[in-house]
């Protein structure tokens, strides 16, 4: 099934949501060791934002010995699940997102990588899904429209998907680059004549396209 460019978007768009840790105690040993996984989530962090091989495989190491000490901690597999992905590790990357989504479903950008991964697995039903829920933890995210309008061409619900791309254009602070994104999801869909129009409205806005 082929995918237009939102969806490499949402895999590679790996600014991920904090994570809230709550503490039961107050002594000064818990707090040293909680400061320290910010510390190595921060880092790790850093690595993958980095986009390089190396830095991104530091960054798995990291994040190994992190979920090893602290299996329940929804932000260090979230993470860990996005530098396997870049690794070309996609299952296992699956895997790390839903076990992190289950502790903490709130979480917006593993919902849209998720959503991504299963676009690119040919899964429309699930990336619908996928892209609800991250829509529905901020509607008025316009990528958000963007990438449920998206997964939703791809299960064959047009008016649905229509309903979508019309929410992320009137949200858009680029209009011209909205309608450009919104005609290659309809090109890679085959509806060649809303491609078009997109496209004609994208050229008169800015002839640049």
């Amino acid at each position: 099934m082929q995918q237009g460019p939102f969806a490499a978007r949402a895999a590679a768009g790996l600014c991920l949501a904090g994570l809230l840790l709550a503490a039961l105690e107050t002594t000064v040993e818990p707090a040293r060791a909680q400061g320290s996984a910010e510390d190595s989530l921060a880092r790790a962090q850093e690595l993958l934002d980095s986009g390089e091989t190396e830095q991104i495989a530091q960054a798995a190491k990291l994040l190994e010995s992190l979920v090893a000490e602290e299996g329940d901690n929804a932000r260090a597999l979230l993470l860990r699940g996005n530098a396997r992905i870049m690794l070309g590790a996609s299952d296992a990357g699956r895997s790390d997102l839903e076990r992190s989504l289950a502790l903490d479903p709130k979480q917006r950008q593993g919902w849209l990588t998720l959503g991504a991964l299963a676009l690119a697995d040919g899964r429309a039903a699930d990336a619908v899904e996928a892209m609800a829920q991250a829509h529905a933890l901020d509607p008025q995210a316009p990528d958000g429209s963007l990438n449920l309008g998206a997964a939703l061409l791809v299960a064959g619900r047009l008016e649905e998907a229509s309903a979508r791309f019309t929410e992320h254009l009137e949200r858009s602070a680029d209009p011209p680059a909205s309608h450009y994104l919104v005609a290659t999801n309809y090109a890679y869909a085959g509806y060649t004549a809303l491609a078009v129009k997109h496209l004609r409205a994208a050229v008169g806005l800015d002839e640049r396209y």
